[in-house]
């Protein structure tokens, strides 16, 4: 990998990262991976209780979290052809496998899904 000499500063994240912050590079830019500490918490429940969700077209919905506007995404999993959940331990990725299948559970009745899960 080519070093980067930057005249500007890369502190873009805010100084209540848990962690050490690490540069990234590739083809495509420069930025810092980081998590912060104090994110807001998203509740499943009140994904599912919202209007987009229970208004939504989708034949699969699955509500995947708010916009910076508040709003719900909602995406359907009909059209997703593969899905890759990746991510290091304590991430949340089981938390995501169970709030899918929750939120198909909560959207359709018991004639109108069927579940085949290879693991």
């Amino acid at each position: 990998m080519n070093k980067i000499n930057c005249s500007f500063s890369l502190d873009i994240l805010p100084k209540r990262s848990t962690r050490n912050s690490e540069l990234i590079s590739n083809s495509d830019g420069i930025g810092k991976d980081g998590k912060l500490s104090d994110t807001p918490k998203v509740y499943l429940g009140d994904l599912l209780n919202s209007k987009e969700f229970q208004k939504s077209k989708a034949k699969l919905p699955i509500p995947f979290g708010l916009t910076a506007e508040n709003k719900v995404i909602v995406e359907d999993l009909f059209w997703m052809v593969d899905i890759l959940i990746g991510g290091l331990t304590g991430t949340g990725k089981t938390t995501l496998i169970n709030s899918i299948i929750a939120s198909l559970i909560f959207a359709k009745r018991p004639d109108q899904l069927k579940f085949v899960i290879i693991d």
